[in-house]
Order: C-alpha cells, then sequence, then structure tokens
C-alpha cells in the first residue's frame, strides 16, 4: 500500500500548482531541442520581499551575466538502453516515507496561478491555447502560459482519490528558510568528495532555497562541485530523497534550459536510477507510486524527456485494467503532455477500457480523457463510444469549463462517424442554445466542429460570427481564420454586410503585425479564404507574395514542400479576378515547382500505391463523354486551375458539333491562366464527389468548388457540374442521357457524333 507523502492535513494542504508545464522533445545524445519552464511570479510572493533584494546585490554569483547559463548541450549520461542492471548494495528505502522527507518543506495554499478560482466559472480562463503563448521576462528566459493543461491539473485537484498520487507543487520559499550570504558562501566552499550523501541533498536545499530569487541557473560553474556531488551519490539515495531533490528542481526549472549542465546531469542521473528501479522486477514500483513519480517529472516538464516516464507510462497503459476510473484519468492526463501513447501497446484495449469505466467518470473527467486520444492522433473505432461522447456533451453541456467543452467539441469533430451526422447535428443545436454563455476561447473549436464531416448548421455559425466581432480583441489571428473557415466552407452569407471587411481591417492593424510575422500560415491561410468569398486586399496579398517575407517565414529554400498550396492559389487568382492588382507576385520559376508539385496526378492513377475509389466517377464520366462525342481528341482532362486539388475534362462546341482539342491546349497541367482559344463554346466538366455537397444540404455545393466555377467561368469556361449522387448508381444509358441534359441544345442530336455514340453505347 503506498505510504502517505504529505504531512498531516494540519500542516500541508493539496499543494499548488505554480509551474507552467511546455511541451519539449525527447531528449538524447546530439539533440538540439531545448524547452523551458518557468514558475509563475505573482506580486505577492516573497520574491519581493524586504532583505531579500540585498542579498542579491551582495552575491557575487549574480555578478556573472545571465548569457552565460546558455551554452552547449552536454551528452546524455543516460545509457538507452534500459535493460535492468543491479542496484547499488545501499538499502533501499521499502516505500515512500514523505512525512520524514518532507518536513521542512513550506506550508502551500490552494491558490493556483492562472486558474480561475471557481469551478462554474472556469470557462473565464484568459487564454485556452493548443499552443504556447510567449511572454517577456524580466530574467532574459522565455516562459509559456499553458493554460490547457493547468485547467485539466484543476480537474484532477477537485478528486480526492488522487491525493496521494499527487506530487507537491513548489510556490514559495519562507523567508526564514533562507540562509545568510555567509553560510551561502560556506556551502559552496565544502569539499564533496568524503561528506554524506543526506548532507549533501541537504546542502543543495539550503542552497537552492538561498538562490530562490536570484536569476542565475545551475549552469554557473559555482554549482558544478555540489552537482557532481549529487550525481556520484545519486544511486545510494532512497526513492523519498529522489523525490525530494525533483520537487528542488522545480525552483531551477524556470531558470535552465533542458540541456544546461548540471540542471540537465541531475534529472538525467535520476532518470537513470528510476529505470534500473522500475525494470528491477517484482513490482518494485506499484502503478500508484509509477503516478506519484510521473506527477513529480510532469512539474518539472520533462516528461517527455524522461525514459522513465516513457517506460513508466508504457506500464501504466498495458495495465490500465487494474486502475480505478480516477487514476485512469490521471493517466491520461499524462498523455495529453506526452502527446502520443507508446507504440507497443494496443490502442483498442485503452479504447475498451475507457468505455468501461465510462459511466463512472464526471463530464470534466472524460473531456481528459478524449483530450489525451485527440493529442495522441488516435480515433476511436466504436460508434457507440462516440454516441455516449455525444450525448454527454449535449446532457451535460452547462456544467463543463471551456477547456473540457474545446476538448469534446476538438474529439467530435475529428473522430465522429460520417453516417450519423445527425447526431452531430444535435450537438451544433445544443451548442446553439447555450452559446450566449460560453466563453471566447470555445469560438473557434465550435465554428469547426462540423467542417470534417460537413455539417452545416447556419444559426451557429451566424451566432459564433455576431460573437466573434464582439469579442475580437480577445482572440487571436489564428481563432479569427478558423472563425472564417466555415463561413467559405459552407458558403454561408453573414447577415452583418461588413463582417469580412472587419476580419480584413483586423488583420491589418499595426498591432497584429508580431502575430502574422509568427503564424505566417495563417495569413495566407486568411487570404485564400477571403479569396474563396471573392472578397481581395491587395494589402495582405502583396504581404503574402513578397519573397522576403516568405523567406524570412519558410526560409530561403522555397519550394512545395515548405510552402502551402494556398500561397499559389493567391497567386494565380490574381490574373482571373484581379487583373488591377500591381504588387508582388511569385517568381515564375516558383510558381510552376507549385504547380508540378500539387497538381500531377490524373484520375485512375495509384495513390500511395492503392487506386481511389473517388477516381470511379471522373473515370466513368470521361469515358462515357468520349463515346458521346465520338473520340479522345474532342476531351481533355488538365489542371486549367491547379490550384484545386482535382483535374477537370473540357470539350468544346461549334455550331452542335465537338471540336478537336488544339495543341495549345493539350498540357496537363498549366502553369499560368489563360483563356481558352476563341474557336467555339468551351465547357468544363466538373465531377464532385458525395465531400463536395454539403452532408445536411443536398444541391449545396462548398464554397471552394463554387469558387472554382466562378473562375473558370470568368475565364471563358461554362462549367457544369456531375455529382456522385446522380452518377454512380445509374445505368448506362441513363449516364449517356444525363450528359446530353447537361449540354442540353448545344450538341446536336442527329449529328455523326451522337449516332457514333449511340452505336458505342451498345
Amino acid at each position: 500500500m503506498l505510504t502517505k507523502y504529505l504531512i498531516s492535513r494540519q500542516k500541508i494542504l493539496v499543494p499548488s500548482r505554480g509551474l507552467i508545464l511546455s511541451n519539449v522533445k525527447k531528449y538524447g545524445v546530439g539533440s538540439a531541442s531545448r524547452a523551458v519552464t518557468f514558475s509563475h511570479t505573482d506580486s505577492s510572493t516573497t520574491r519581493g520581499q524586504e532583505g531579500v533584494s540585498s542579498l542579491i546585490k551582495k552575491s557575487s554569483i549574480c555578478k556573472e551575466s545571465n548569457d552565460s547559463i546558455k551554452h552547449h548541450a552536454r551528452k546524455s549520461i543516460i545509457a538507452t538502453s534500459c535493460a535492468a542492471q543491479k542496484i547499488s548494495s545501499h538499502k533501499l528505502s521499502s516505500g515512500f516515507k514523505f512525512p520524514e522527507i518532507l518536513s521542512t518543506f513550506s506550508t502551500y495554499s490552494f491558490t493556483r496561478p492562472f486558474l480561475t478560482s471557481s469551478s462554474a466559472n472556469a470557462g473565464n480562463l484568459t487564454q485556452i491555447r493548443g499552443i504556447h503563448r510567449d511572454i517577456s521576462n524580466e530574467g532574459g528566459y522565455k516562459i509559456y502560459q499553458e493554460n490547457e493543461n493547468n485547467a485539466l491539473y484543476k480537474i484532477l485537484l477537485r478528486i480526492p482519490e488522487l491525493k496521494e498520487t499527487l506530487a507537491p507543487v513548489f510556490k514559495n520559499v519562507n523567508k526564514e528558510d533562507i540562509i545568510s550570504e555567509s553560510e551561502f558562501e560556506d556551502l559552496m566552499k565544502i569539499d564533496y568528495i568524503n561528506v554524506e550523501k543526506s548532507e549533501i541533498l541537504e546542502n543543495f536545499m539550503k542552497i537552492t532555497y538561498f538562490m530562490f530569487d536570484k536569476e542565475d541557473s545551475l549552469a554557473h560553474t559555482s554549482f558544478d562541485n555540489i552537482c557532481k556531488a549529487l550525481v556520484s551519490s545519486m544511486k545510494e539515495m532512497s526513492d523519498d530523497e529522489l523525490c525530494k531533490l525533483l520537487y528542488l528542481l522545480q525552483i531551477w526549472s524556470p531558470k535552465c534550459f533542458r540541456k544546461d549542465k548540471n540542471y540537465f546531469d541531475i534529472f538525467a542521473a535520476i532518470d537513470y536510477v528510476q529505470i534500473q528501479r522500475l525494470q528491477q522486477g517484482n513490482n518494485y514500483y506499484d502503478l500508484h507510486q509509477v503516478l506519484l513519480l510521473l506527477d513529480f517529472w510532469a512539474h518539472l516538464n520533462l516528461i517527455r524527456s524522461s525514459n522513465f516516464c516513457k517506460l513508466g507510462l508504457k506500464k501504466l497503459l498495458n495495465k490500465s485494467h487494474h486502475l480505478e476510473p480516477k487514476f485512469f484519468v490521471q493517466l491520461m492526463y499524462f498523455h495529453c503532455k506526452y502527446r502520443s501513447f507508446h507504440p507497443l501497446v494496443k490502442t483498442y484495449d485503452i479504447e475498451f477500457n475507457f468505455d468501461k469505466k465510462f459511466d463512472r467518470l464526471t463530464p470534466n473527467e472524460i473531456a481528459i480523457v478524449l483530450l489525451a486520444f485527440f493529442k495522441s492522433e488516435k480515433r476511436f473505432v466504436s460508434h457507440n463510444l462516440c454516441f455516449k461522447v455525444a450525448k454527454t456533451f449535449i446532457n451535460h453541456l452547462e456544467e463543463l469549463d471551456s477547456v473540457s467543452v474545446n476538448a469534446f467539441l476538438k474529439s467530435m469533430k475529428h473522430y465522429f462517424p460520417m453516417e450519423h451526422w445527425n447526431v452531430l447535428y444535435q450537438v451544433c443545436q445544443k451548442l446553439y442554445q447555450v452559446f450566449d454563455s460560453v466563453a471566447y476561447q470555445v469560438y473557434p473549436h465550435a465554428a469547426l466542429v462540423g467542417t470534417k464531416i460537413d455539417v452545416y448548421h447556419p444559426d451557429l455559425i451566424e451566432k459564433i460570427a455576431e460573437k466573434t466581432i464582439a469579442d475580437l480583441n480577445n482572440l487571436r489571428i489564428k481563432d479569427l481564420e478558423k472563425v472564417l473557415c466555415p463561413i467559405v466552407l459552407f458558403n454561408h452569407q453573414v447577415k452583418q454586410p461588413d463582417f469580412l471587411d472587419i476580419i480584413t481591417q483586423e488583420f491589418s492593424s499595426e498591432k497584429r503585425q508580431p502575430e502574422l510575422n509568427k503564424y505566417p500560415k495563417t495569413l495566407i491561410s486568411l487570404v485564400y479564404h477571403l479569396i474563396l468569398k471573392n472578397h481581395y486586399n491587395f494589402h495582405l496579398i502583396e504581404k503574402c507574395l513578397n519573397i522576403e517575407f516568405l523567406e524570412a517565414s519558410f526560409g530561403r529554400r522555397l519550394s512545395g514542400y515548405n510552402l502551402p498550396k494556398d500561397l499559389l492559389a493567391i497567386d494565380l487568382s490574381m490574373d482571373i479576378e484581379a487583373p488591377d492588382y500591381s504588387g508582388p507576385r511569385l517568381p515564375e520559376s516558383l510558381r510552376h515547382t507549385l504547380c508540378k508539385h500539387y497538381a500531377w496526378r490524373k484520375p485512375g492513377e495509384v495513390f500511395h500505391n492503392k487506386p481511389i475509389k473517388a477516381d470511379e466517377l471522373s473515370i466513368t464520366a470521361q469515358n462515357k463523354l468520349v463515346q458521346l462525342l465520338g473520340g479522345d481528341q474532342y476531351v481533355h482532362c488538365a489542371y486549367i486551375l491547379p490550384h484545386f486539388i482535382k483535374p477537370d475534362a473540357f470539350i468544346c462546341l461549334k455550331d452542335g458539333k465537338p471540336v478537336p482539342i488544339p495543341a495549345s491546349m493539350s498540357d496537363f497541367v498549366h502553369m499560368s491562366v489563360y483563356p481558352p482559344p476563341n474557336i467555339g463554346k468551351w465547357y468544363a466538366f466538373i465531377f464532385l464527389s458525395f465531400s463536395a455537397v454539403v452532408r445536411n444540404r443536398p444541391g449545396q455545393y462548398k464554397g471552394t468548388y463554387i469558387c472554382k466555377m466562378r473562375q473558370l467561368k470568368a475565364l471563358g469556361y461554362e462549367p457544369i457540374i456531375i455529382t456522385a449522387d446522380e452518377w454512380i448508381n445509374e445505368s448506362e444509358q441513363a449516364r449517356e442521357q444525363i450528359l446530353r441534359n447537361k449540354l442540353g441544345a448545344d450538341l446536336v442530336v442527329n449529328g455523326n457524333n451522337a449516332a457514333m455514340s449511340v452505336e458505342h453505347g451498345r
């Protein structure tokens, strides 16, 4: 049984969370990635207390430049092999005895930085983001706000069953625990070669508390002596002492890059020792102890940098059927931070265990599990589980905070089965009914919830557009682009006539320029969406097509591998619908490169060694068109508009008879747009699969294809739409009649070509 690690409730309460945990990449030899976590600095903390500032000025270490702590990373001291090795003969403590180890820790409070205190009002978080937001810091190092993970952790803190598997979180140091400057200097002069390990750890704690309000990092050479002594004695430390050391590292974590020397050496040595003990066998760590240790690592934001965490998560996933529902939720929280399931664990087993525990979880706890699947890019196999998620959302939407609402919406957007779109429409209807009370962080995810399976709820989109204008200053440009996406996708006409102008002005404002420079793809995507709505803003287009902006954003070697296809669409659309534009354009060579990269595949060609079922419509319709007109020379399949995903079939008729395609039109990919030769009336057959039509609005095409028809017509082609609904299940005679009806009186029925068509049809 896990020993209770907290001091009596009269002394220490559930510890507050002062570390914001940012995602970092796994470390390894030669890894160049670096990440930083930080501790929230509040004006009410003792960092600004009198007496401490004088110590800062007098400290000789603080005279060193802050730049000196940023140096090359040292090679990992952790062996990549996790084979079990014989542990030191030093007697390990049996289990965790935290009352003995943590007796010197400061008293904590329930206050959680960056989190709202009211559970009913938890949706009013200042920033809920799937990414990090940079914030300047007086210390000169980068810090991040990860409010989504903090909000999820707040849910865990409200679960009483988890009180013994949640690690203490450092918040502050009491003034009486800070040693004097002379004592600090004496501790730094000690030769730790022959010092007892318990004394080393005790001195390290005193030094750490003294350095709490200083900017200097463990990478400073003055700490080499004690850090080397800690690393050398690591194998002899008990589990309690290792946990205490992980706790103390929370003070250094805000000031250290992950690969900084000393800091890296210490946590890597802890990781190595815990791996040995985890693989020692005989259940050295039980499941609850592994959860507790993972929480220590999570507070340091090193859960993705630790091989112990990787193996621990694998162990917990394999034995998730033994975990009680609440502990299963904590395991899923760690995967929200780890962002993947172990590749050797069957995802279906995790889903099956989730389904069995579903009814014993609260809606907010379910949201944590959903977010773990979403961030791990795993989808549910069971349709029944998707229904349960949707029904839970509909029945308990008012109880969810904004982060939980977003978790449900993200999950349903990406994993909801297409054949049950009517259930997702009920979700949209419920969301519309309570949308006036949701936080602005929900707007972008509410807008996108139906876009994956093309469920159109006009009232919800209208409400989102209305609320977006009201909360314009609170939304990021990435949020605005997401809100605009369904408006374009479903060709929704917003009631507010100047909606697009307001969005355009916001992107053009000076205060948004740092965001635009940081997220160039968002700017390009927004301009592309505006073009689909036939809304051209030359100022934003000039910025997108400026070669200096592209090189600064995507690198000097521009190609189809790093430039989005939306950029090609912007450039080519200028020739078609904005001939008055005189700003910068893509270089001709780059435009040709993008055309070849994005427009290359003919219908019927295999893709990743597999035929595409959607090609059936294009192939059969073109073959029938060839039969109708009398030969291949009258039908040409090409990318006249290479910025759209599929090619089209083109024919020319004059006096009711087909005209052979001229040599000037024989290219499969047209590198630039130009009107067809004036030899007759040109038709463009656009073949639309089931996904090109709005799911709950038969006959309503998506905005992309509406734009395509508009641009083809502007070039001089008459667009003709053939949908899968009207073609796939029809007989050969019915299909021929469909083509005749589409062409109408422009095709002479009694001509030789028509007769030949009938002959071929037989």
